[in-house]
């Protein structure tokens, strides 16, 4: 499945990994490019100060984002995977744009990602925040 934004650019295409139902496996993520819409230079994400990289954990079935210098997210909330893009703004402070998710239905599954409008970086900590600026998660870096 092609997964496109409001303004009909292609962000993703999602498959199937299972074709059990019953297997609660988030699908395949191949991230479509995305223009770059990072601010500044790329700099951070060799030092891994800045907020490119992997932010939760490295298991595909717990929350995670990954954020990526091209300026493209992906991710899950343990359920339903998440594509999108983001930008810095100049305060630091980090807007997704065009997140989409997958909607698997997950009995029991904290799906608060899903609701994700931006997001701020202290240090190792990334916390997401929602469109009415509550507290989403706090995600540390873990790549």
């Amino acid at each position: 499945m092609t997964v496109f934004a409001d303004d009909e650019a292609q962000i993703a295409t999602l498959e199937r990994t299972s074709a059990s139902p019953e297997a609660a496996v988030p699908p395949t993520l191949t991230p479509s490019p995305a223009p770059d819409s990072t601010s500044g230079d790329d700099s951070a994400a060799v030092t891994g100060t800045g907020p490119v990289g992997t932010w939760g954990t490295d298991d595909p079935q717990q929350p995670h984002l990954v954020l990526g210098a091209d300026g493209t997210l992906a991710g899950s909330d343990g359920c339903n995977a998440l594509v999108g893009t983001w930008e810095q703004d100049d305060d630091g402070s980090i807007e997704f744009k065009g997140v989409a998710s997958t909607l698997m239905a997950c009995p029991g599954g904290d799906q608060t990602l899903g609701r994700l409008d931006s997001a701020t970086v202290q240090g190792d900590t990334m916390t997401v925040i929602d469109d009415h600026d509550v507290i989403l998660a706090t995600l540390p870096r873990t790549a």
